[in-house]
C-alpha cells in the first residue's frame, strides 16, 4: 500500500489564517478545486477532514463539492463544543450536511473530547444519528492521553479517534496503538506540528528550545539521507501500523505535490524502519509547551 493512500486533507487553512508557518494565507475558491483534485487522483481513498470551527471551510467545500461530487462518501466533521444537547447536535450536524452538499458523513467527532465526556447523553444523540444513517462513524478529537484512557476504560461505543501525532508529539503513542487494537479507527493531526518543522534553527531558542533536538535530528536524516525533511516528518507517521489516516492542512495544489513527492521520494528511497526508530528516541517534551495554545502569540 502507497503511503500517500492514509493521508487525509485537513481543512482549517480553507477558513482561517492558521499555523505558525502559514505564509500563504487562505487559499482561493479556485485553488481548493485544485487541491481536491489533485488529491482525488493522487489518493485512492480520500478522507477531507474539517469542523464547524473552522471559518466558512464547510461553506467552501460545500460550492467545491457542486463542481465534484466524488467526496460525498468521505467527510469527517466535528461538531462544536457549544453543543449542549441532543437537539442541538442534530440541528448542527443537519446544517452542516445542508452546507457540505452531502447526504451523510463519513464521520461526527466532538471536537473536544470533553464535551462527551462532561455530558454523556451526547454520545446517545450521535448514536441515534449514526443508526438514522446521517453518519457513518462516532468518535472524538482528543488533547491528552488521559482522554483515550477514559473512552476505553468504559469501554465506550466509539468508531474513530483523532489524536496529535508527529516527531515531536509522541504522548499517544500507547494509548492509540490500544486503540486501533480494540477497533477503533486512528486519526492523527500535526504531523508538522503546526508548520514547526519548518522553522530555522535559531527560531529554536527560548520557549522552543526543547524543540530543538528533534529539529536537529529531522535535518540530519534529511540530509545524510537526501530525503526532504517533510518526507521524513509524514513517513514517521505513516509507517506506524496503528495509524489509519494521517491528517495535513494544506494552503495551495503546490503544498500538496511537495508533500505527496516527499512521501514518494522516502518510499523510493529504500530505508528501513530503524531509520525512523531514530524519532522514537528522542527526549520527551514537557506536555504543556506541546500544546499549541499555549505557545507565545
Amino acid at each position: 500500500m502507497k503511503l500517500s493512500n492514509k493521508l487525509g486533507i485537513g481543512t482549517v487553512q480553507f477558513g482561517l489564517e492558521y499555523g505558525i508557518n502559514n505564509r500563504m494565507g487562505i487559499p482561493s475558491d479556485e485553488e481548493i478545486n485544485h487541491i481536491l483534485a489533485y488529491y482525488r487522483q493522487s489518493c485512492r481513498e480520500p478522507l477531507i477532514d474539517t469542523a464547524v470551527a473552522y471559518g466558512n471551510s464547510h461553506e467552501r467545500l460545500g460550492i467545491a463539492f457542486q463542481k465534484d461530487n466524488n467526496y460525498k462518501n468521505c467527510i469527517v466533521s466535528k461538531f462544536s463544543p457549544r453543543v449542549r444537547t441532543a437537539q442541538e447536535l442534530r440541528d448542527e450536524c443537519q446544517t452542516s450536511l445542508q452546507i457540505l452538499k452531502v447526504e451523510a458523513l463519513y464521520g461526527f467527532l466532538a471536537h473536544s473530547a470533553e464535551t462527551l465526556i462532561t455530558n454523556p447523553s451526547l454520545l446517545e444523540a450521535l448514536l441515534e444519528l449514526k443508526k438514522e444513517g446521517y453518519v457513518e462513524k462516532i468518535g472524538v478529537s482528543v488533547y491528552f492521553p488521559a482522554q483515550v484512557d477514559y473512552f476505553i476504560d468504559k469501554d465506550l461505543p466509539i468508531d474513530i479517534i483523532q489524536a496529535p501525532f508527529n516527531v515531536f508529539d509522541q504522548r499517544f503513542a500507547k494509548t492509540i496503538e490500544l486503540a486501533k487494537s480494540k477497533g477503533i479507527e486512528v486519526h492523527t493531526r500535526s504531523a508538522f506540528m503546526q508548520g514547526l518543522i519548518f522553522k530555522p534553527q535559531p527560531f529554536f531558542e527560548g520557549y522552543f528550545a526543547p524543540f530543538l533536538q528533534g529539529k536537529k535530528c529531522l535535518e540530519d536524516l534529511a540530509k545524510t539521507y537526501d530525503i526532504p525533511v517533510q518526507g521524513l516528518a509524514l513517513a514517521f507517521c505513516l509507517k506506524q501500523p496503528f495509524i489509519d489516516r494521517v491528517i495535513i492542512g494544506v494552503d495551495s495544489k503546490h503544498n500538496l505535490e511537495e508533500n505527496i513527492e516527499a512521501i514518494a521520494f522516502f518510499e523510493s528511497s529504500g530505508l528501513n524502519e530503524t531509520i525512523l526508530k531514530r524519532f522514537q528516541e528522542l527526549e520527551s517534551i514537557p506536555e504543556e509547551i506541546l500544546l499549541p495554545y499555549n505557545w507565545p502569540k
